[in-house]
């Protein structure tokens, strides 16, 4: 398993609270006047200051809880994920941790 340091994991809110539902692996990052009209117009809507093209995402088979995850102990919650960088080997531990519990 590679992973990189331009990876994003997807958080989300499921029925048992937060929960890691997914990853992705970063291509490239576009700011918002490189693109097309239609594009700039997403991007608007969406509030957003550029796009990001993914060599891949992956969802886990099952959402992974924060709360069962070594990020128990953060009190961290919701949108304050935003940003979190994590170490490779953290990184590793959940996507192994997800990918396991199938």
């Amino acid at each position: 398993m590679l992973i990189l340091a331009r990876t994003v994991l997807f958080v989300h809110k499921t029925s048992v609270g937060d929960a890691l539902v997914g990853y992705g692996l970063i291509e490239k990052a576009w700011e918002k006047d490189e693109l097309c009209e239609q594009d700039k117009c997403e991007c608007e809507k969406g509030g957003w200051t550029r796009a990001i093209e993914f060599t891949y995402v992956k969802q886990f088979d099952k959402p992974l809880a924060v709360r069962d995850t070594f990020l128990k102990g953060s009190k961290l919650r919701g949108r304050y994920f935003h940003g979190l960088r994590l170490d490779e080997d953290q990184l590793r531990a959940i996507v192994t941790q997800a990918e396991a519990q199938r």
